[in-house]
């Protein structure tokens, strides 16, 4: 058998044929050749096709990666910052806020404020202090270095200021681990943006405090104040509350809207809240240098210790849950409630409008301002917190 095949196959060798390897049948020599060129042909095609789309892919992906850099690189500069819809020539100018990484209620509220007014917002994650060291009162200051926030106070702490914030539902250590965090997280954020100064093209910065609540023309009053005024600063905040200072000048806005322009003057004006502030970006370094020398304080005391180049504007535009302002009014029979300012948007939760820090009291009744207005008994209502809030206070008790 074996001989017999050797046999056959040299018979069809000879008579210049092949094997079909699939048949097992004898097939021209020539067209074996032909058809195994055009298998091998087809195969190299299939690769070169393979390559092709390999090579297309790749080079598509190095585009794309060299339109992203050019975005992020045109993002960097800070273009978009101030390039909006209307078509219109606006300050070259970026708007910050700090926020608690938990604190989505305040960030959604911050961030849709801004959105319609077509500021591009950025946020500055804020420090969560540790809270632990408030056991540890002789050793205060060491547990907080311990703990990662030696940064925040390499002059110290003022004790005296930290526990006096006007908070009545907390005790003093809690205040004034708050009070330290609101510090150490602008602190950070100002050194921060001072290091890359080089890559920003803004002119200004607005920083803004989560909580804050702004009125529907905030940017036409903010930007026509940066663009218009014509008196000397270098950091402005905005509508402050409590005692006010010396009026020093006005701003006439381009609408007619009058508003004063208030110093600092032989300690006059208390300058409470930080909700809303404007600075030149070429003097951001020297705040950062200022807190990087003086002992953590609340943050709303630096227009008041560090008083030269800063005014505070008043055009009631911008305010924190503590100077939100409600009063009652008649209108017919019933009592109505009246509101002034700005008013924390529907869109937002209530709790942005309850400040974790400061000291809140709820609207008084009308019967209770009745009450009052007769002189009898006061029966002032304290803000209690709801059992949510005690409970977000005890698990993130550094928020403000």
């Amino acid at each position: 058998m074996r001989v017999a095949a050797i046999a056959a196959l040299l018979l069809v060798a000879a008579q210049g044929l092949t094997v079909d390897t699939k048949t097992g049948k004898p097939r021209k020599l020539k067209e074996s050749i032909k058809q195994e060129g055009a298998q091998k042909a087809k195969v190299d095609a299939a690769k070169r096709e393979s390559l092709r789309k390999a090579l297309k892919h790749k080079v598509s992906e190095a585009i794309h990666k060299k339109e992203i850099e050019e975005v992020e690189k045109k993002h960097a500069i800070g273009n978009s910052d101030w390039d909006t819809i209307d078509g219109k020539e606006h300050p070259k100018m970026e708007v910050w806020y700090v926020n608690l990484d938990h604190a989505n209620d305040r960030k959604e509220c911050m961030e849709k404020q801004l959105g319609y007014q077509d500021f591009k917002p950025h946020r500055f994650s804020a420090v969560y202090w540790p809270m632990q060291c408030n056991t540890q009162t002789k050793n205060y200051e060491e547990c907080l270095m311990q703990n990662g926030v030696g940064d925040c106070i390499n002059k110290g702490i003022d004790y005296e200021t930290t526990g006096t914030h006007g908070s009545k539902h907390s005790d003093i250590w809690t205040i004034r681990g708050k009070v330290l965090s609101n510090w150490c997280s602008h602190k950070r954020m100002f050194e921060e943006l001072v290091e890359q100064q080089d890559t920003t093209k803004t002119e200004h910065y607005l920083f803004l405090e989560d909580d804050a609540i702004l009125t529907e023309d905030f940017r036409n009053q903010v930007e026509d104040f940066v663009q218009n005024y014509k008196g000397d600063w270098k950091f402005v905040q905005i509508d402050p509350f409590g005692q006010v200072g010396e009026v020093v000048d006005h701003h006439n806005a381009t609408d007619g809207k009058q508003t004063d322009i208030v110093r600092q003057s032989e300690g006059k004006g208390d300058f409470w809240g930080f909700q809303a502030i404007i600075a030149k970006k070429k003097d951001l370094p020297e705040l950062a240098q200022w807190m990087a020398n003086e002992k953590a304080l609340p943050i709303d005391w630096i227009p008041r210790k560090g008083s030269q180049g800063w005014i505070a504007w008043h055009p009631n535009i911008a305010k924190n849950p503590e100077n939100i302002k409600k009063s009652w009014e008649i209108k017919g029979f019933f009592p109505h409630l009246k509101k002034e300012g700005p008013q924390v948007p529907e869109f937002c939760a209530k709790s942005v409008g309850v400040s974790n820090i400061g000291f809140v009291k709820k609207p008084k009744s009308f019967v209770l301002q009745q009450k009052e207005s007769k002189h009898e008994k006061k029966a002032d209502r304290v803000y209690q917190e709801t059992p949510e809030e005690k409970a977000l206070d005890a698990e993130f008790p550094s928020q403000g």
